[in-house]
């Protein structure tokens, strides 16, 4: 009996072990890399799925009908800020806007340009670059 306790509180012991380095790698993982990516980085990412995302055709006609918004979202920066249609890696024949900018100040200028048009509604990776 006397080896019993030592064997329980060593299998504890290790069960919680495992967990906890479970849990780290879930967050090394997931949540980290996409905290480095937001916060260290200033990027995100629209994290659509592939069923939601439009074709290229749908984003040139709405690109065209926000003509207005893409050159004011140009001309926050002309040398810098860039706007365009991207092909999703993950999802084939489907297509996103990335928006490219320098700093997050930019960002914020576009992300007000943006509310209130059908690019609000759009799947749109921002990218400071």
């Amino acid at each position: 009996m006397a080896l019993r306790k030592p064997l329980v509180a060593l299998l504890i012991a290790v069960g919680l072990a495992v967990v906890g380095i479970g849990v780290l790698g879930v967050l090394g993982v997931t949540v980290l890399p996409r905290l480095y990516e937001e916060i260290v980085l200033d990027n995100q990412s629209h994290g659509r799925d592939c069923a939601d995302l439009p074709s290229e055709q749908e984003l040139r006609e709405l690109l065209a009908r926000e003509a207005r918004t893409v050159a004011a979202i140009r001309a926050v920066a002309p040398d810098y800020v860039q706007i365009d249609i991207d092909r999703d890696a993950r999802c084939r024949g489907k297509y996103s806007i990335l928006v490219a900018y320098s700093s997050h100040a930019q960002r914020e200028q576009i992300e007000k340009l943006v509310r209130g048009t059908e690019l609000a509604d759009a799947p749109i990776n921002w990218r400071n670059v």
